[in-house]
């Protein structure tokens, strides 16, 4: 019996091969979107669970009591201090992260990669495994570093790495270990780990509050023992700051809870975003019952075709439930075919997915054999769903009306088939609008003007420290050329971090002091990006080590009428102000203007920056690189574009608006192959009302107006209903930016004209075709 519905089922599918395809299409293209929408929200909820006991690991954030201010630091020795005093931790460590630095095998510039300063106790609290060697008792040694698998094979190759010597910015480093890779899903993201004893002395001293630390508990942490812990953090600190009049508050972040967490200052984590996570939920939900309910729509528009075959079965005997049984074998059928298709996509999809997320991820049914049966089994209960209300609407009618004509689909049925066509096309037009308002605030923040030069700027980072040391002449070189305007060198550069300090006058005490942002810069930095000075004067060479520039934010903070000549305290050192600059966007623009300084205490010189008259070409880079390698041969020419680097500031916007655009063409896709379906069925079952039209003497354009107004009147009322969720979504999302644009009437007109224009597109050519029928041809049987 089963394989006798399933053989009924195949032969109707092939009776109506486009629309079955239309269904199985749409089916597929919308659980494919959603699986793989699906796959990187489980991704992004996976981070750091792959550890053993990651439960029971936590990360000290330290809260300053003054402004509320929240960051993942605190005292290197507060590990070691903790863990020798609560009994309830078994592990503790603590690490620098230094970002990057450039590595050097036999003198050759190997490239830069990332690393971080620990110890072996780094080990006892995240489960990462040793590949090669027996680095932990080695790990407490100065100039020792353990490397990942991926950087040994990129600089070593196939060659044996134990024990091999490497320079890693100025000093020389042993290896003693290999390590495995870190995986994607994981907060921290490093390719070397060197031993912390190699930092000097006065540089720990230096950032004395700059090292994340992490406790791994006997069992998992509850309220009462989090908070023991934090408070003795918190005292321990206190103690520490006495001095300077600071006091913090402590609490311990659970580990698997860092990757999406918000709202901490300088976060070395890899994050992810809260607000796209919720906004891929709503995307896939969204595509998700388009699909679904353009399924449900075809299946039953579908089905009231058969009405005559349904006459015939039960006129030889069929009973209701064997109908019933057959309707649902076709959807469970339909419902295989489409997961088949679907998986096809998502293999041919996926990699291009996440590479616009820039999300290392690797797709296998071996790892997500769980997901890929869910997604099974729910095709195959919305395909089963889907049929259950025509397969029991059908099968009720009576053989004897249906023979006599007077059943051709209820009302009930087509009100049905609206209602879902308009609810497709309000979450496509809610989706239109959202592209719009993304697309327009990306563009906005793109070109706003940030208060400084950006364009005909290149700056230059990985370069050796020869290159550093030999500034002078390598400037004064670079400046021989015509094309070249002007040269600087500094810490950072526009829309990079900044170091993070706190400033206050003299006669206040610490706890008066506000924090602002600090760029250590050498002459010629306002000249190079056009930063406009207000009052007095830039840095000369020779000048005072204590003076410094403040933009006009910083100025307003202090509170001075007229800064200029004013000491104040900049951290724990007593600064002169010189110059006061116009507020430029320093950072990107989700962020307001914070106070800035500009200092030349430190010669710091991580980034040169160079302005060239009329922008850049090969030729000229050409000859920069060979200015750089004149005075270091071994030297690797890196280089970006500041203009470009504002740019790349917005790419999670743009990948936003990237991917709500596919997902609303995917939406517009399946809500106009409904449409289309649905309208072609309508007027096959309108046929004769035309025919009749027309031999009473109506129009071409009278007939086609009908079935126009009729379409028409759904995506009015769609655009009625999808702009209010347009409105709410898009004004929700903009507030989240302190610049930004003004939603304008013409985004949402324009949602709506193109919905119009694609529905026009998708059923003209039927519209017409029928309008031109002679009635002749229809009416000549009747």
């Amino acid at each position: 019996m089963l394989r006798n519905y399933f053989k009924s089922a195949y032969r109707s599918l092939m009776r109506n091969k486009t629309h079955a395809l239309i269904i199985i299409l749409g089916l597929a293209v919308g659980l494919a979107a959603v699986f793989i929408i699906a796959l990187f929200l489980e991704h992004e909820y996976s981070f750091d669970r792959f550890l053993r006991d990651s439960q029971k690991i936590t990360r000290v954030v330290s809260i300053h009591e003054r402004d509320g201010t929240r960051s993942p630091y605190t005292f290197e020795d507060i590990a070691a201090e903790t863990r020798g005093s609560i009994p309830e931790i078994v592990a503790a460590t603590k690490f620098y992260a230094y970002n990057t630095l450039p590595v050097y095998r036999d003198d050759i510039n190997t490239g830069n990669f990332r690393t971080l300063y620990s110890d072996s106790s780094f080990f006892d609290v995240f489960s990462l495994e040793i590949v090669q060697g027996d680095p932990l008792g080695e790990l407490g040694k100065p100039g020792t570093v353990v490397l990942t698998r991926s950087m040994k094979k990129r600089i070593f190759g196939s060659d044996p790495a134990i024990n091999q010597v490497l320079r890693m910015g100025r000093k020389d480093y042993v290896v003693r270990g290999i390590m495995q890779d870190i995986p994607a899903n994981c907060h921290l993201q490093f390719d070397a780990l060197i031993s912390f004893n190699s930092l000097s002395s006065s540089f720990r001293e230096d950032n004395a509050i700059d090292y994340p630390t992490y406790f791994r508990f006997r069992e998992d942490p509850g309220p009462e023992v989090r908070k023991k812990v934090a408070r003795f953090v918190a005292g321990w600190v206190n103690e520490k700051l006495a001095p300077y009049d600071i006091s913090i508050r402590a609490e311990l972040q659970p580990l698997e809870a860092i990757h999406m967490s918000t709202g901490l200052n300088r976060d070395y984590a890899i994050k992810g975003d809260q607000q796209q996570m919720v906004i891929f939920s709503v995307v896939a939900l969204f595509i998700l019952v388009i699909a679904v309910f353009n399924f449900l729509n075809l299946f039953t528009a579908q089905s009231e075709g058969r009405l005559r075959e349904v006459g015939i079965r039960k006129v030889i005997g069929s009973r209701r439930s064997q109908l019933i049984r057959q309707f649902l074998g076709e959807s469970v059928l339909i419902g295989l075919l489409a997961f088949m298709v679907g998986m096809l996509l998502v293999e041919t999809f996926l990699p291009a997915f996440f590479g616009l997320l820039q999300v290392n991820y690797e797709f296998s049914y071996a790892s997500s054999w769980g997901m890929v049966l869910v997604f099974l089994l729910f095709t195959l209960v919305a395909g089963m769903a889907s049929a259950w209300y025509p397969a029991l609407y059908v099968s009720s009618f009576n053989p004897v009306r249906i023979f006599q004509g007077s059943m051709q689909g209820g009302g009930r049925g087509r009100y049905l088939r609206t209602a879902l066509v308009v609810l497709q096309f309000t979450l496509s037009i809610g989706l239109i609008t959202s592209i719009i308002t993304i697309y327009s605030q990306v563009q906005y923040m793109k070109n706003k003007d940030v208060g400084f030069d950006r364009e005909h700027v290149v700056y230059l980072y990985g370069y050796t420290s020869k290159i550093e040391q030999q500034y002078e002449s390598v400037r004064a070189e670079l400046l021989r050329n015509p094309r070249i305007s002007a040269v600087t060198a500094s810490m950072t550069i526009p829309a990079s971090g900044r170091s993070q300090m706190n400033m206050r006058r003299p006669e206040q005490n610490p706890q008066q002091a506000f924090e602002c942002k600090e760029n250590r810069v050498q002459p010629g930095y306002l000249n190079t990006y056009g930063i406009e000075l207000l009052k007095g004067q830039d840095f000369t060479a020779p000048h005072d080590k204590g003076d410094i520039l403040i933009n006009q934010a910083a100025a307003r903070k202090l509170g001075y009428d007229d800064p200029l000549g004013r000491e104040v305290i900049l951290w724990k050192r007593s600064c002169r102000i010189i110059g006061v600059v116009k507020d430029y966007h320093f950072r990107s623009l989700h962020r307001e203007i914070e106070p800035l300084v500009l200092s030349h205490y430190y010669d710091i010189k991580q980034a040169i920056s160079v302005r060239a008259a009329g922008g850049f070409d090969q030729p000229l880079l050409k000859h920069i690189e060979g200015v750089f390698q004149s005075y270091d041969p071994h030297c690797k020419f890196h280089y970006q574009f500041i203009d470009q680097r504002f740019a790349s500031l917005y790419g999670k916007e743009e990948r936003l608006s990237t991917l709500i655009l596919i997902a609303a063409g995917l939406g517009i896709l399946l809500s106009v192959i409904g449409l289309y379906a649905f309208v072609v069925l309508m007027l096959n079952k309108r046929t004769k009302e035309m025919g009749i039209r027309k031999a009473f003497g109506a129009a071409s354009k009278d007939v086609s107006g009908v079935v126009v107004k009729t379409i028409g009147r759904w995506i009015l009322i769609a655009a009625l209903l999808g702009w209010p969720l347009a409105y709410i979504f898009s004004s929700g999302w903009l507030g989240h930016f302190p610049y930004r644009i003004d939603l304008q009437w013409w985004m949402f007109a324009a949602s709506a004209g193109l919905v119009c224009f694609l529905a026009a597109v998708a059923v003209a050519g039927k519209i017409w075709r029928l309008a031109r029928v002679n009635p002749s041809d229809i009416l000549r049987y009747e």
